[in-house]
């Protein structure tokens, strides 16, 4: 049986089961996220997680310097939260949701969130081999582009994706 959200749980608790659920499986990109939703909305109990309490997280997000696409980000994986850990944690969060909902739409009205841009220039050939060094590719082949890949990571490499959106044939040779 489902607890009513008045049984004192409060987020941090949802963020609990569902890092405990879902964790492993996470970047540590959205761990990181979500720790930080954690320091700032972890503590409120979930009747009291309403549109303006959204509308203050949103606020906050953005004094701290985070873009719309940013805070749209942030409250994804809140409604993935509340979404996941209700039910694991057998509560009713079905009022959370709906105040999320309501929460959204205005602030996506208003210019508080957005999708992300679409980026229109392509990589000059130090970011694109910077890339490829950050990803930690070895030497062992040679991809058209210019940058080094390891055989096994040659086929999934960036480059040939970067190749491809170009109209660039993919070519590769071991490096002996």
């Amino acid at each position: 049986m489902v607890r009513s959200a008045l049984s004192g749980v409060v987020f941090n608790d949802l963020i609990a089961v569902y890092l405990d659920e879902f964790g492993t499986t996470s970047s540590r990109s959205k761990l990181g996220t979500i720790t930080h939703i954690s320091e700032l909305l972890g503590r409120t109990p979930l009747p009291d997680l309403s549109v303006s309490r959204f509308r203050e997280f949103a606020a906050q997000r953005r004094a701290e310097g985070a873009g719309p696409s940013t805070v749209g980000q942030d409250l994804t994986y809140i409604h993935t939260i509340l979404k996941h850990g209700g039910p694991l944690l057998d509560v009713d969060t079905s009022s959370a949701l709906g105040a999320y909902a309501s929460a959204r739409a205005i602030l996506s009205a208003s210019g508080g969130v957005a999708r992300p841009k679409e980026r229109t220039r392509r990589p000059t050939d130090g970011e694109h081999w910077s890339s490829c060094a950050i990803n930690g590719h070895s030497a062992a082949v040679w991809c058209l582009c210019g940058a080094s890949h390891s055989l096994q990571s040659a086929r999934q490499c960036a480059c040939r994706r970067y190749a491809a959106s170009v109209g660039m044939i993919w070519t590769w040779k071991a490096v002996w």
